[in-house]
């Protein structure tokens, strides 16, 4: 995706504009979501996000926009969207079977245990 093509807004619950963040999947769906969560989920988001010059320092893309930061991460939308419901509280992924092996390897990717255990629930 190009720098000056506009990112494709994802589904609910992951559109809410007051959200703090932007993870944007490698093929241009921009999650809006909340630190707290994404923090709490994942040890590695928690550290980048304590940190914000990580980003720059490893295969994160970040920049920020709107006083929202917005991180390019690799996956596509689909195990992104995925990934982000097995940290939201409320939310079930709705995963192909075919899908879990790749979820699975974003929650240790990310070291979200609440992912990796949805998995094999």
């Amino acid at each position: 995706m190009s720098a000056s093509t506009a990112a494709q807004v994802a589904l609910s619950p992951f559109t809410d504009e007051a959200a703090d963040f932007v993870l944007q999947s490698s093929d241009g769906v921009a999650y809006h979501v909340w630190r707290a969560i994404l923090g709490k989920g994942s040890s590695i988001f928690r550290y980048m996000l304590e940190d914000p010059q990580l980003p720059s320092r490893t295969a994160f893309n970040d920049h920020s926009t709107h006083n929202k930061r917005i991180v390019h991460v690799t996956e596509e939308s689909k195990l992104l969207r995925a990934f982000l419901q097995c940290l939201y509280p409320g939310s079930r992924p709705d995963v192909d079977i075919s899908d879990l092996v790749a979820l699975y390897r974003a929650g240790e990717k990310y070291h979200a245990e609440a992912v990796k255990e949805l998995v094999f629930d």
